[in-house]
């Protein structure tokens, strides 16, 4: 039904799919970010670890690892060790992670 959607707004209004693109990506994290306020730590963590295990990175599976991210972040779970901040610019590694003391730590 999105891509019907989309297509539609496409049609229409002459969008770009990069804007159509954009517009679905940010639906979806607004629903994962509401999805994700029932999830426990742990069940976050073990989506966390599963998502970072899989290979490729789409904008879709991006959209899925940012909410995780937030979702952490709105529990209060420090990401310190996983969040880089240098140049203006934050960086997040993508990898597996365990709760230490309210902490994700690497599983390097």
């Amino acid at each position: 039904m999105t891509s019907i959607f989309l297509t539609f707004l496409s049609t229409i209004y002459g969008l770009t799919s990069k804007f159509l693109n954009c517009m679905a990506s940010k639906h979806l994290y607004d629903h994962l970010i509401n999805k994700f306020t029932t999830y426990s730590i742990e069940e976050l963590i073990e989506l966390n670890n599963e998502t970072v295990k899989q290979g490729a990175w789409g904008a879709n599976k991006g959209t899925f690892r940012t909410a995780i991210i937030a979702a952490f972040s709105r529990k209060g779970i420090d990401l310190s060790k996983i969040v880089c901040k240098e140049d203006g610019f934050t960086s997040i590694q993508s990898v597996a992670v365990r709760l230490e003391k309210n902490t994700l730590i690497p599983l390097c």
